[in-house]
């Protein structure tokens, strides 16, 4: 029998407490806030870094094969590819969880009366950030990472739970063109892989639809307050990247991955494709002239929304050259630059009181 894919599932819970250390939680699966998501793809594996040795000198046998071998350190990585819904199954997850594991911060306020907005904001410490509890909407919780569950079928037709404990995000891509779902790619690096047990009997999955082009408002020209911006309507395909640009340190004395921090510049780049109507002669003209645009890009399904927002962006190309008879169709290559606050903001509403670990 082969294993198959389809009855696989992909879960992640947070992990922290409302008291302890990072040494007593970090890569300790905590239980709670699980939340699972439907999903394209995963490659989450390990990724021990190791040494296989080749010293000169007889070791007994006349062999001029690979001997010895060393483990050097310990760890797990690996990305997820998944449309983006608005919640995630189960209590406090979903899409909110990993921006908060990937910005280090939220503030939650009331929306409605029964909706949430969460407000993403990059902190430049957010390892620290969450773990001191100031990272959390209610300024509670001392959160250190990500719990990642995974169900994979044996060739016997049975799934398996493959558990990576302590993830931290290198990185959130976000992607949607005409027609089709928002989708996410999560690039992440784990302390550790556990061994694979039994799998999750019950595991909770999203209840309504997920973003859509459809459901999408592009506009030029936005502040950081989201004021002061055009709507665009001729847009064929959208994307948007965070990179944390994370450094991995092993602890003295062990194998064991001791800190995952921030190290150098976050990134934030994109991109927008429109054909070369008016306005987009204007933003051209803008990239001639190094001169800096903004974009706010928002995703309104019912009472949900999810919003990019990027207040000083710079073009990185393109020319709008003829290369068919067909319609001249540009894409916009963009970085984004600090404002006076933020980079990039994103912006969340959804029917959780809260993300993760706070009491709010």
């Amino acid at each position: 029998m082969c294993a198959m894919g389809w009855s696989s599932y992909f879960e992640f819970s947070e992990e922290g407490t409302q008291q302890g250390t990072e040494a007593q939680n970090w890569g300790v699966d905590s239980g709670l806030y699980r939340s699972g998501i439907y999903f394209d793809s995963e490659s989450m594996a390990p990724a021990n870094e190791q040494k296989f040795l080749t010293e000169i000198g007889r070791s007994g046998t006349q062999d001029r094969g690979v001997k010895r071998h060393r483990l050097l350190g310990i760890k797990a990585e690996g990305g997820l590819d998944f449309p983006v819904y608005p919640e995630g199954g189960g209590d406090k997850g979903g899409i909110g969880l990993l921006l908060k594991h990937c910005f280090g911060n939220v503030v939650t306020g009331t929306f409605t009366a029964t909706e949430y907005l969460h407000t993403f904001t990059p902190h430049d410490n957010w390892v620290t950030n969450l773990a001191a509890g100031t990272g959390n909407a209610a300024g509670t919780g001392r959160v250190f990472g990500l719990t990642f569950h995974i169900g994979r079928e044996d060739d016997a037709g049975t799934v398996r739970d493959y558990p990576f404990l302590g993830n931290r995000i290198r990185s959130l891509a976000f992607s949607c063109a005409a027609g089709e779902e928002l989708k996410c790619a999560v690039d992440a690096v784990a302390r550790k892989a556990s061994a694979h047990g039994t799998a999750i009997l019950s595991v909770a999955f999203p209840s309504m639809s997920p973003f859509m082009w459809k459901d999408a408002l592009f506009q030029i020209g936005v502040n950081e307050a989201g004021a002061g911006g055009t709507e665009r309507t001729e847009l064929e395909a959208f994307s948007i990247s965070i990179d944390n640009s994370l450094k991995e340190v092993w602890t003295l004395g062990t194998n064991v991955l001791g800190r995952v921090v921030p190290n150098g510049q976050r990134v934030v780049t994109g991109s927008y494709s429109v054909p070369f109507v008016g306005w987009v002669r204007s933003e051209y003209d803008k990239w001639v002239a190094g001169n800096t645009s903004s974009l706010n890009m928002a995703f309104i399904n019912g009472v949900y929304r999810l919003e990019f927002r990027c207040p000083s962006i710079f073009y990185t190309g393109n020319a709008p050259n003829v290369d068919s008879m067909e319609e001249n169709v540009v894409e916009f290559p963009f970085q984004a630059l600090v404002s006076t606050n933020f980079d990039v903001r994103v912006l969340l509403v959804n029917t959780d009181p809260c993300v993760g670990f706070c009491i709010n």
